[in-house]
């Protein structure tokens, strides 16, 4: 992620480990505190106030990383992120059209050509909820595999840099 990052013009970085997505996870036990433990607010006014959101997340166990999830959960609510009350047919209303989002994402294994990892829809499914304006996304699949042996990270990011840049060019 390095990599892309510096290609960027004074962005903000912010590792989910470091907030408090990576200490607290919405349970029975959580449920009632948990959007203001996690500043839900602080996060959603973040969102609302960029243009441009670069997630970047690897493939753990068929889904994304539990901050991932934690981060969703915190930001992922109704009258905020999106709407029922404002519909006009019953379905949802995505409130964050201002966003667009880059999925940057990894997985140990490959993926079959012309598919999408699960990550990538669930994440997918998720910004479409929200009402993100649009979804793009660059995977790195099979990085597990033996034709990833030996290939170093930093210099496998360089290869995909144009293909971030041409992205970011978009918006």
């Amino acid at each position: 992620m390095n990599e892309f990052h510096s290609s960027l013009n004074k962005p903000e970085r912010i590792d989910l480990n470091d907030t408090e997505f990576g200490k607290l996870t919405l349970c029975k036990n959580t449920f009632p505190a948990y959007w203001g433990e996690v500043n839900s607010d602080k996060w959603i006014n973040k969102l609302k106030e960029v243009d441009v959101l670069v997630l970047s997340s690897t493939m753990i166990n068929f889904t994304v990383p539990s901050v991932v999830k934690n981060f969703i959960d915190g930001i992922a609510v109704a009258d905020k992120t999106f709407s029922y009350k404002m519909s006009k047919d019953g379905n949802p209303v995505g409130l964050l059209n201002n966003l667009n989002v880059i999925l940057i994402t990894s997985q140990g294994g490959p993926q079959a050509e012309g598919t999408k990892s699960l990550q990538v829809q669930w994440l997918e499914q998720v910004f479409k909820f929200v009402g993100a304006k649009s979804i793009n996304f660059i995977e790195i699949n099979g990085t597990k595999m033996p034709n990833f042996a030996g290939v170093n990270p930093q210099e496998y990011a360089k290869t995909r840099l144009e293909e971030f840049e041409n992205l970011m060019k978009k918006f």
